[in-house]
């Protein structure tokens, strides 16, 4: 042990609780200051001790419960000593001690996951999560009727068996299995998980490692498979732009595609939320990739005049955003919900059965290459995608000119007539 270091029980004989008990201390001495540490630990069967303020006790089975709390103390300071040389009071001992001890219990991988997820701000990012932390919640239940998962029991073996699970039909409640895809996502959020659990739990500056092992080193994902390209045919575009409805959502619906369409792919979450519009020009941030990249993807588009009509129909009146569907949806939730309710009816309009929001982003990038012929990176631009050029990038002043040169012309190929 640390020379100047020294920790033993300690029971104060002026400290008598009125049912006649004391209560076991650990007594820390650290460079000549000292702290106690409460045990939680009562017992009467004590006796004094001639010249000491303390008391021994007298019972076998108390003194081991107590020995077995000393001896756990000591061995934190044994094996952490270069850590507790730096502290210069007892106090800051004791802290470190307690937070040692505090890491060292059970813990339970499904608790901290559920927290880690509730603490994310961006809704998409939260729900996507939370999603993915019952998916093995339901998997521990099912193989173990628990609701609990010790980290220790995460090993390569129960990674490869929560893979496997995930693959068949019975899996989370499913009447088919996830796509391969699907199942990368899932298993991708699960090794983030469990770095942020290491992460929160190892104290790396102090050298305090409680979860050693990490199974995800000798973990290979399955090679992904490559999707069918959602681009739609220029008729569907031009089908979509003839539907009308009387019913709201289906009409929405219809507009906020065709919009989309006309604003090199836009999101439904950058409508929801984007800054109030500005002479004619609708400038935002992308949601998507603006959290996770250095300089946040922003683009200023012109609005073509193929769309002003519904950019005014849905302009905010309180100007606070740019159009006021977040008066009307609480959240991207609800927004997502309505729009997913109107796209089942384009779908049998246009005959597409897999018809998506994003076919308009896509099906807007595919023109743009193909049938107007403009290189991978200027469409990458208009897409807030990375160019493959980075640190050129950093060299050149952002000028949208090219991205609203793009539109309008994918937009007059699309609509000539």
């Amino acid at each position: 042990m640390y020379m100047s270091t020294t920790i033993d029980f300690y029971i104060r004989k002026d400290k008598k609780r009125s049912d006649g008990t004391y209560l076991v201390q650990a007594l820390l001495v650290h460079n000549r200051t000292n702290a106690t540490i409460n045990l939680n630990i009562y017992t009467a069967l004590v006796r004094s001790v001639r010249g000491s303020s303390s008391m021994r006790i007298t019972d076998p089975y108390t003194q081991a419960a107590v020995d077995a709390q000393i001896q756990q103390l000591r061995s934190i300071i044994t094996n952490n000593i270069e850590a507790v040389s730096r502290f210069a009071t007892a106090r800051e001992v004791k802290d470190f001690i307690l937070s040692v001890r505090d890491r060292s219990k059970e813990i339970d991988f499904l608790d901290f996951a559920s927290i880690f997820a509730k603490g994310i701000e961006v809704d998409t990012t939260r729900r996507y999560t939370e999603t993915r932390v019952d998916a093995i919640r339901q998997y521990i239940f099912q193989r173990t009727k628990s609701e609990t998962l010790p980290v220790t029991n995460i090993t390569s073996s129960f990674i490869s068996d929560y893979e496997a699970w995930l693959s068949t039909k019975k899996a989370y409640g499913r009447h088919a299995p996830l796509s391969q895809n699907t199942i990368a996502s899932y298993m991708t959020c699960f090794k983030r998980l469990f770095k942020a659990c290491r992460l929160h739990y190892n104290d790396y500056d102090n050298g305090i490692i409680v979860i050693k092992h990490d199974p995800f080193m000798t973990y290979k994902s399955k090679p992904l498979v490559a999707t069918k390209k959602r681009a739609v045919e220029l008729d569907v575009i031009r089908k979509i732009y003839d539907y009308s409805s009387p019913f709201e959502a289906r009409q929405m619906t219809r507009d906020l595609m065709i919009m989309s369409f006309c604003l090199a792919g836009m999101n439904l979450v950058d409508f929801y939320q984007c800054d109030p519009i500005v002479d004619n020009v609708i400038t935002y941030t992308r949601s998507k990739t603006g959290r996770h990249k250095k300089e946040a993807p922003t683009l200023s588009l012109v609005i073509p005049d193929i769309i002003k009509p519904l950019v005014e129909k849905y302009r905010d009146p309180e100007c606070e955003r740019a159009f006021w569907f977040y008066n009307r949806w609480r959240d991207m939730v609800a927004f997502n919900q309505m729009i997913r309710r109107g796209i089942l009816y384009l779908r049998e309009v246009t005959g597409v059965p897999d018809l998506t929001y994003y076919a308009m982003r896509h099906t807007f990038a595919t023109i743009a290459r193909n049938e107007l012929g403009y290189s991978m990176e200027d469409v990458a631009i208009c897409l807030t995608h990375e160019t493959g050029y980075k640190v050129t990038d950093t060299y050149i002043r952002k000028d949208y000119k090219l991205v609203n040169k793009i539109i309008a012309d994918v937009v007059n190929y699309a609509f000539n007539d």
